[in-house]
Parts: C-alpha cells; sequence; structure tokens
C-alpha cells in the first residue's frame, strides 16, 4: 500500500480496496485512485489512465468507477460496514465521490455476490452451443430491475448477426481511427511486459503465433495502413466470427446519462456480471457496437430499446471455458 504513514486501518478498509482493485476496467486500465481520510474514502482516478480517444464522454471511466465502489461495498458490508457513496463529480478535479463508513450490525445478506468478486473475469473465448435458462437469465435482470437499469436478451440467430456486424463495424472504425488505434496500443502488453494492467497476449487469448502477429500488426503505424489495405477490416472480421460464438446477447441500459447515473450503472452492472458468475455463466462485453451514435442506434432498436436509453454494457453471455486472469495491480490508496 502507498503513503499509509504507519497507521493502522481497519479489516474493512483493507478488504474493501482488495476488492475494488479487481473491478472490470476499459482496456484494464484500473484507473481508480483512492484517497483516506478520517471515516471517509474518497474515489477517484489517475489522468494517465483516462481513455480520452476511445472514451471520450467517459462513459467507460465513470462505471469502471462504478464497479469498483460496489465491490468495495460489497467487501466491507462483509465485516459489518456499510459503505454509502455520495457523488461528487468534479472532472478538473478527476472526483467521482466519497465512500462513507458507517457500523452496521450482522453481516450483510449479499455475501454470495461478494464471494464472487475474486471469481469474476472477462471470457474472450468462444461458447458452448447451450443457452443460459431462464431462471438465470431472470435473476441477472431482477439485479438490473433493482438498480434502476433495463437488461434485455436476445437469442434471435438473426439479432446475434446483425449484433456481429455492428461489432466489426466499430471494432475496424476503432482501428482505424489513429488516436483511438494509438491509445489502445499502449495498453497491450505482450510476454516480459510485467506491468501489472493492460491487455495482456495471455488474456486476448492469443496463442504463439497470433502473439507474434499482433506484435507487428498492433502498432499504430501497422493499423494506419491497415485502413489503406483492408487489413483492420479482417482484423475487425475476427470480432465477428466471435461475436457468431455465443448463444445470446445481453444488453444493460441506463435511463440517464449524468455522472451520478454512470457510476451507479457501473454498481449495477459489477452486480450483474457478480450474479452471472454465480450461476457459472461466462461473460464478455462487445462494446464496439455502442462506440459510435449510429452503431448504437442500431444496437438499441435490435434489442428493442427505446433510442433515448443510454447503452451501458452489450455483451455475450454463456457456458464454456473460464478463460485468462487479467493483471491487477496492488492496492494503493493515499492518507490525508
Amino acid at each position: 500500500m502507498a503513503d499509509q504513514k504507519n497507521r493502522p486501518f481497519p479489516d474493512w478498509l483493507t478488504a474493501g480496496l482488495e476488492a475494488a482493485r479487481l473491478a472490470p476496467s476499459g482496456h484494464n486500465t484500473q484507473p481508480w485512485r483512492f484517497t483516506w481520510n478520517s471515516n471517509e474514502l474518497t474515489v477517484g482516478w489517475e489522468a494517465e489512465r483516462d481513455l480520452t480517444a476511445g472514451d471520450p464522454g467517459g462513459r467507460y471511466l465513470l462505471t469502471s468507477l462504478g464497479a469498483a465502489v460496489e465491490s468495495f461495498a460489497l467487501a466491507a458490508a462483509e465485516r459489518g460496514v456499510e459503505a454509502r457513496f455520495h457523488a461528487r463529480f468534479d472532472r478538473e478535479l478527476r472526483m467521482a465521490g466519497v465512500l462513507e463508513a458507517v457500523q452496521r450490525r450482522g453481516r450483510s445478506a449479499c455475501g454470495e455476490l461478494a464471494a464472487m468478486i475474486p471469481r469474476r473475469k472477462t471470457t474472450r473465448l468462444p461458447f458452448e452451443p447451450a443457452r443460459p435458462g431462464s431462471v438465470h437469465l431472470g435473476g441477472l435482470q431482477r439485479v438490473a430491475d433493482c438498480g434502476g437499469l433495463q437488461l434485455r436478451f436476445t437469442a434471435d440467430p438473426g439479432h446475434i448477426r446483425s449484433l456481429a456486424e455492428t461489432v466489426a463495424a466499430g471494432t475496424e472504425r476503432n482501428l482505424s481511427a489513429a488516436s483511438v488505434a494509438t491509445e489502445f496500443c499502449r495498453w497491450l502488453r505482450f510476454p516480459g511486459d510485467q506491468r501489472p494492467d493492460g491487455l495482456s497476449a495471455t488474456a486476448l487469448e492469443y496463442n504463439a503465433l497470433e502473439t507474434l502477429a499482433a506484435r507487428v500488426l498492433l502498432r499504430p503505424r501497422a493499423l494506419r495502413a491497415g485502413h489503406y489495405t483492408g487489413l483492420n477490416r479482417r482484423m475487425a472480421a475476427t470480432q465477428a466470427r466471435l461475436a457468431l460464438a455465443t448463444p445470446i446477447f445481453g444488453l444493460l441500459t441506463a435511463a440517464a446519462s449524468d455522472p451520478a447515473a454512470l457510476i451507479q450503472a457501473g454498481r449495477i452492472m459489477q452486480r450483474v456480471w457478480l450474479e452471472a458468475t454465480r450461476h457459472g455463466l461466462r461473460v464478455h462485453p462487445m462494446t464496439a457496437g455502442i462506440d459510435y451514435p449510429d452503431l448504437t442506434t442500431t444496437t438499441l432498436a435490435i434489442f428493442g430499446a427505446d433510442q433515448r436509453e443510454l447503452p451501458v454494457l452489450c455483451f455475450r453471455v454463456g457456458y464454456g471455458p473460464s478463460g485468462n486472469w487479467a493483471r491487477k495491480r496492488p492496492i494503493s490508496f493515499n492518507v490525508e
């Protein structure tokens, strides 16, 4: 831990921070920054971990901070402390809000979800053809409903083909946009790179040959050329094939897009993901199809959602191999 000033820290605080660091984030940037002051924990983010090109509106940043907040709250509740989050968003100060610690009697009723935090992961592998049961999917929808979000699923083959097309289109645009591609390449981690963040070749499920090819092709200059040679289109097609290798797609949406609403949406997103993990389901976010307004319009229409809703997460869900772990940074927080 960083800057602890030789103070003893309560068990619920260290457990909460350990859980928060395992939350999902765009490109596995793990942007969160925590500052402890008496019984309050300020939640913010580090400027160098903000995806300004790929996430200019901050949607993925805020939902990832929300996921970290929810993980912290679940772990703290298991130790008899209610962590109440108060949104105090300030982009200039890079501040999302504060977690206030309130002692409570008894243990949390969410122990099963808290236990899933170290088991949750992203799975970038083909899923089995078998569809998840309605009981499990209904459980995920109830979690979303309780948090004020909408969760819809589609198993229609035509819908999945259309979603695969939007994912491919969004992926090709991202690879062809110089600033987005450069940012993406900055977070790639190849064998020998021991940084505990980013997208490692192992977590991306690259084999030895794919890793070798990625070292050459996933570079800003190569991707700029790929826009003209068709390479980016072929690379995007691999995402389309992966999108087709799933029995069901899900779309989680929110009714509002202000910072407080997005942080709350991230909290519920994490709960949905943990609930899926509890039922043995694998989840793979595929957000390229909601990165651009026209593709977002198409994605919302496929799911029958209102065009005024804000997509929080579009994802594949099913049964299959668990995939590899993404690297995570050690616990770190400041003390005031």
